[in-house]
């Protein structure tokens, strides 16, 4: 493959020009991830502009900003500060909030192309968000190899970046084949502290694929050699959320109470979306947002605690008389 966005592995003009753009710079190894001293629930409702809410009083309570919410087409940081923000997306005053890097593949490489004479990521360190996921430079299984390698490693130098700048940080992780769960597990072995990881879910939609986003996950947990915490963000369905919090420790990260609220659909107990219940019910959109992001507050709580209770009594059982799903 070859094109205007991609490295390609035949062209070794545009490779030599790349290997610079991504490796020229020396990035220092964090002393920390700053992860230590973060606790996070188990889920964090995303928030985008066109509703101004009534957040549920939860004192735990995170709200996740999407990056495209704070950086411009042109790739730059466009929000001075947090407050600016809160105002922007019609969230109170204090509303505790974490940056996820999730944004289309033009700003992202927009971000990338302009974050030295920007000093973008300095820039974003200073707005105080509580923690940043990672950014979500693409690997897809169509890429020629050397975009693979070079998103996944543009990933995890902008979690040191970050880092360094005194964020605490979780990257996200995207090993697509052997040769990358090597290198993620060398990366990790190099940062003892990091215990949060991030997990993009939300081309995973058939059962199928679901299926390997879990065989993802395990590899992960397994190759780590320690305990880790995952930052599942786009898993939006019951059964999909209670799979993640049977098998893992993991805090869910959707867009979609918000997204449904805007579409005037209602969040049910069982976290579907029935059509037409605003017009029955006569709830504003403003109400219907808080009453599901309320929602999948309870309901993920839940299965986190029903799943923690499963993973411990299985841990408990004799060896060959595990039958705990």
């Amino acid at each position: 493959m070859q094109g205007a966005s991609l490295v390609s592995c035949i062209d070794l003009g545009r490779r030599e020009i790349y290997f610079g753009d991504t490796y020229d710079d020396f990035i220092p190894l964090p002393e920390s991830s700053h992860q230590d001293n973060l606790t996070l629930p188990s889920f964090i409702p995303g928030i985008a502009k066109g509703l101004r809410i009534s957040l549920p009083q939860r004192p735990n309570a995170i709200y996740a900003i999407s990056l495209s919410k704070i950086v411009g087409c042109g790739g730059n940081v466009v929000i001075d500060s947090l407050d600016v923000l809160r105002e922007k997306l019609g969230l109170p005053f204090g509303a505790r909030l974490a940056l996820v890097g999730t944004a289309k593949d033009c700003i992202l490489e927009a971000l990338w192309k302009v974050s030295d004479t920007d000093h973008s990521w300095e820039k974003i360190a200073r707005l105080g968000f509580d923690f940043v996921v990672g950014l979500s430079y693409s690997v897809w299984d169509e890429q020629p190899r050397l975009d693979q390698i070079r998103n996944q490693d543009r990933n995890l130098q902008i979690h040191d970046r970050f880092a360094n700048l005194g964020v605490p940080s979780i990257p996200f992780l995207y090993p697509f084949d052997d040769s990358d769960y090597r290198a993620v597990f060398k990366w990790l072995g190099d940062r003892p502290d990091i215990n949060k990881v991030a997990i993009l879910a939300q081309y995973y939609k058939k059962p199928h694929q679901f299926r390997q986003l879990l065989r993802n996950m395990r590899a992960i947990q397994d190759g780590a050699k320690r305990p880790l915490e995952f930052v599942v963000v786009g898993a939006a369905k019951q059964n999909k959320i209670a799979a993640l919090m049977n098998e893992f420790a993991a805090t869910v990260i959707t867009w979609k109470p918000f997204q449904a609220a805007l579409h005037g659909l209602r969040t049910t107990e069982n976290l579907h979306h029935p059509p037409g219940d605003i017009l029955r019910l006569g709830m504003s959109r403003e109400e219907l947002v808080t009453h599901n992001i309320e929602r999948y507050f309870g309901r993920c709580e839940e299965l986190r605690q029903a799943g923690s209770k499963r993973r411990r009594l299985g841990k408990e059982l004799p060896d060959g008389k595990n039958k705990v799903a």
